[in-house]
């Protein structure tokens, strides 16, 4: 019996044309041999990893093979790029997410989608949000997002985990790390669950400056955010 892995399912959390699966898992019942019982191959970036971080694979990993099944490719090996980014197979793209025991892979074959990222958090507290809004944020998006926000933690967290969304959306094009500040946050709506924002610069010929882009946001129980780009 699998005492790892529970509460796995397919997801309707957003109205996306891709597969989305998630789980729990405990770190605590992780062994080594749980990969091969999933079916997942043991990466050779994870040799001198602690076990959280062999957990926190194993289950991300498990959920993109699930999610890869609802498209028909069946015992695919995702390896793992130079920045420890999900290699996934020619035409699928795709993003896996875990945080404090949830994980949740999406992927999608359609040739339209330039790029596709999904980013799931805790919710921040307000200490680490005094000390690190600035970092993340710029004045007219502190203004934009946290005034008059009676839940100025959750909002914060909504927006912080749209920009690692939107990093991982655009990184198989770009092939580069950029800055927070790559994007401005111009609206955040709490009945539709969506996010609005626009790119500052020139990052790739796929993401020009000026582009105007949307995110989704869904709330999970236990203080948990999940947010999702695809462009």
């Amino acid at each position: 019996m699998n005492l790892f892995i529970s509460d796995e399912q397919s997801t309707n959390w957003f109205d996306a044309d891709a597969a989305i699966y998630h789980c729990q898992f405990k770190k605590e019942n992780y062994n080594d041999e749980l990969f091969t019982q999933l079916g997942v191959q043991f990466s050779a970036s994870l040799i001198n990893a602690v076990t959280k971080r062999r957990a926190e694979y194993l289950a991300g990993r498990y959920c993109a093979s699930r999610a890869l099944e609802q498209l028909n490719i069946h015992n695919y090996t995702i390896g793992t790029g130079k920045h420890r980014n999900p290699l996934w197979p020619p035409h699928v793209k795709g993003s896996i997410s875990h945080c404090d025991g949830y994980a949740v892979a999406i992927a999608t074959n359609k040739l339209d989608v330039v790029g596709i990222g999904i980013d799931i958090e805790n919710q921040i507290s307000i200490e680490t949000l005094e000390k690190t809004q600035s970092q993340i944020l710029s004045e007219g998006e502190i203004e934009l997002i946290l005034k008059d926000n009676t839940n100025k933690a959750l909002a914060f967290t909504i927006a912080f985990s749209l920009k690692e969304s939107f990093f991982k959306a655009a990184y198989p094009s770009v092939e580069k790390y950029f800055d927070f500040n790559a994007i401005t946050i111009t609206e955040l709506n709490w009945n539709e669950k969506i996010i609005s924002f626009t790119i500052n610069e020139l990052l790739h010929e796929k993401f020009q400056k000026g582009m105007q882009l949307k995110g989704d946001f869904y709330l999970l129980p236990k203080e948990k955010v999940v947010t999702l780009v695809i462009v």
